[in-house]
């Protein structure tokens, strides 16, 4: 059994992996083609909050939704499904039916995304959950850095046709990887014992809030900084983008490194007080920029950062799978995503709006403070345990 589950998981990540790298080269060819094409940067910017409320509605509307197949047909299915929506890309030439196709794609991705979770937390054991996600950690930053540019080169190069075509042919290899898969039957939605444990997005203070709470300041945090970078490298610095785009591989590479980390086993012991000090390590790497930091100093600061970052959120991703149930999981990632996302979008204006009052150096020192006052986020549950505690005595 336990060489069953080792063959799905492989299946599964080499699976996700073609089907996402090839999902995230549309995503950045959609974006140049729609700015080449209006030459507004605003409606190419909106695909990203397309993305967003997509998977807010999905994640609205997941806990009644009914599945009654197995994880394999209803990969394979999606995956042929996603790839026919990319084709279509081929002849549709009108911005907005390119949205609106590009919006049912983002959400079948997504409600593929959730219950791969889920599947990976049914065929992993606790303990095989950290290096697990661990590699798909590792997996996913290799996916971020690699599918941007290779895209980037394909569309200048070959046109973006030739793009979608890879796309589509990319779904069609996961199809066929995840067809040797166990027939393993889709879990079906639990009933709560409260009302409270049904919704997905509450405001209520929980013991598992600093896993949300944390991921949103990291996001935000390092996306605000990104944007601050490019200005800092092409006027502080006066270097080109190509050093931006080194640096942001760069970072990369750390973040791939940082996902790794977390299997030794004093980190997997004492992650929650490591990612707090993780927090404070970064702060004080963008603080430093104070120094005004030149181009190898820099990649320095990035290198170290992308660990620092990748080992918190690598921490918060494992304590989703260990937190919740199995049914529940695909709820929570969904949750955990769209903090995400939203964070990473919220934080580019943001970003912008300092840069034109404090400058690029004062900026990017101000998010390495917030990140230090922060770096006590992880054990937001001290303060729930305390308010139970209140509350039981009251009783």
């Amino acid at each position: 059994m336990k060489s069953n589950l080792s063959k799905n998981f492989k299946l599964l990540l080499l699976s996700d992996f073609v089907s996402s790298f090839g999902s995230s080269m549309t995503n950045i060819v959609i974006t140049m083609y729609v700015y080449t094409s209006t030459k507004n940067l605003l409606i190419a910017s909106f695909f990203p909050f397309v993305n967003i409320l997509l998977k807010l509605i999905v994640s609205l509307l997941l806990p009644k939704i009914k599945i009654k197949h197995t994880y394999k047909s209803l990969f394979i299915l999606g995956e042929l499904f996603a790839g026919g929506m990319i084709l279509s890309f081929i002849w549709i030439k009108n911005l907005y039916f390119m949205l609106a196709v590009f919006s049912l794609f983002s959400g079948v991705f997504f409600l593929l995304e959730l219950y791969r979770a889920e599947f990976l937390r049914i065929i992993s054991t606790e303990q095989e959950i950290y290096a697990r996600q661990s590699l798909s950690g590792i997996v996913n930053a290799f996916v971020n850095v690699g599918a941007p540019v290779l895209g980037g080169i394909l569309i200048q190069t070959v046109g973006e046709n030739v793009v979608f075509i890879t796309d589509v042919v990319s779904y069609c290899i996961a199809a066929f990887l995840i067809s040797f898969t166990d027939k393993i039957p889709v879990l079906q939605n639990q009933p709560q014992d409260s009302p409270a444990e049904k919704r997905i997005f509450s405001l209520k203070l929980t013991k598992h809030s600093a896993i949300y709470v944390g991921a949103v300041v990291v996001t935000f945090l390092g996306g605000a900084t990104s944007l601050l970078t490019i200005s800092y490298v092409l006027n502080f610095l006066q270097a080109d983008e190509i050093t931006y785009t080194l640096l942001m591989a760069v970072m990369a590479v750390g973040s791939m490194v940082g996902g790794g980390l977390i299997n030794i086993p004093f980190v997997k012991d004492h992650t929650k007080i490591i990612s707090s000090l993780c927090f404070f390590a970064d702060g004080l790497l963008f603080f430093s920029v104070l120094l005004r930091p030149g181009v190898f100093f820099l990649a320095g600061i990035f290198f170290v950062s992308g660990i620092l970052s990748s080992l918190v959120m690598t921490y918060y991703a494992i304590s989703i799978y260990l937190s919740y149930s199995q049914e529940d999981v695909k709820n929570k990632i969904g949750l955990f995503n769209i903090c995400i996302d939203g964070a990473t979008s919220c934080s580019k204006p943001v970003g912008g709006f300092l840069q034109r009052k404090l400058g690029d150096i004062f900026s990017i020192a101000l998010m390495g403070a917030v990140f230090i006052i922060c770096s006590p986020i992880n054990y937001l549950d001290k303060l729930v345990k305390e308010e139970q505690g209140d509350s039981q005595s009251h009783e």
